[in-house]
Formats: structure tokens, sequence, C-alpha cells
């Protein structure tokens, strides 16, 4: 198996007057990686991105995914769909968002939604399906961290998911395994089906 770097995640600030490192903002991550029966998987990552202070503000966020097989790119956020710029090299791909209103002022709040498919997370070896989601980069930056990842109930029973989930459910015709932060920063999650 190949490990993934998880995407390492960048705010494009504006400031005022203040000079400030990544602990100006609070971030609260949901993702969800659903793979389909084609191995075609949807990455969700509902973020939450909170402002500790109010003389810095942010107006773009940025994500390098180490894939360029990366597709259907759409963000939106309360007010509606966001902008999107997609940037590639032969490594990477990067995706900046650029908010419809920054997050301007103390303890204020933007929730936005970013989602995309990609190509290589999940890949077919002779009958099995193997699953690797990338670990959290620079875990400092996370406050909050859950990952859920739902596979077709037709994959059958894992043949091993790395780290054990804190939960298994079934969603329709899913079978969703759940995990959070502490399972995540020092490796990612690896599976088999």
């Amino acid at each position: 198996f190949f490990f993934l770097l998880f995407s390492i995640i960048h705010f494009q600030l504006s400031i005022s007057k203040v000079a400030f490192g990544a602990g100006e903002f609070t971030t609260n991550y949901n993702l969800r990686y659903q793979v389909n029966p084609d191995g075609v998987v949807h990455v969700s990552q509902d973020i939450t991105l909170t402002n500790k202070l109010s003389a810095v503000y942010a107006t773009k966020y940025s994500l390098i995914l180490p894939s360029t097989k990366i597709q259907n790119v759409k963000a939106t956020d309360k007010v509606g769909p966001s902008q999107t710029e997609i940037k590639q090299n032969d490594k990477a791909t990067t995706i900046i968002i650029t908010f419809n209103e920054p997050v301007v002022g103390a303890n204020k709040t933007l929730e936005f939604n970013l989602n995309y498919e990609s190509l290589d997370i999940a890949r077919k070896n002779g009958e099995v399906w193997e699953i690797n989601i990338p670990k959290i980069a620079n875990e400092s930056d996370v406050d909050n961290y859950s990952v859920s990842l739902a596979v077709p109930t037709s994959f059958d029973k894992p043949a091993f998911i790395r780290p054990e989930p804190i939960e298994t459910l079934t969603e329709g015709d899913f079978s969703v395994y759940r995990f959070v932060k502490s399972q995540l920063t020092k490796s990612g999650i690896n599976a088999a089906f």
C-alpha cells in the first residue's frame, strides 16, 4: 500500500497591521470519503473556521492534495457557491477557495463545504479493493477532525482496516466506518475489502 500525505492546509489571510500564524483560527473538519462501486471516491469536507482575532481575517482557503487525479471540484458556504481555482503540477493539486464573505471579527465563524472526486484513493487489485486515506499533516492546525469512510455493502466485510474504527454503521447501501483525530496523526486509514 502506498501512503498518501494528507493535504497541507494553508489560509491566505489578509492582515490589518498584525503579524500572526495559523493559531489565529480554530478549525474543525468533518470529512466523508464515499467509495462508489466503480472505485471513484466522492470526498466531502465540512469545515468550520473560527477567527480568534479582530485584526486578522481569512479571505481564501487553500488545500494541497498529493494527487493529480481530482475532478468535479465544488465549494459552497451559507451564501452559495464559492469561486474555486485549481492548480496542478505533476505531483499535486492545489484547490483555492475564495470565500463569499471573509471571516471578519473575533469569534466569528465561517462554515463551508468542499466536494471533489478522487480517482486514486481506492484501487482494485485483483478481487481486492485497497483504500488509502491520508493522515493529518499538520495536526497542530486542526482542533477537531473526524473522518467517515463509506464503502458499498457489496464490498462485503473488510479484510482489514487500520486503525480500528471507533464506530461502524450501515447507511442504506453503504457500510460506514468512523475515525477521530487521535487515530489519524501517525498514519492514515488503510483498508482492504
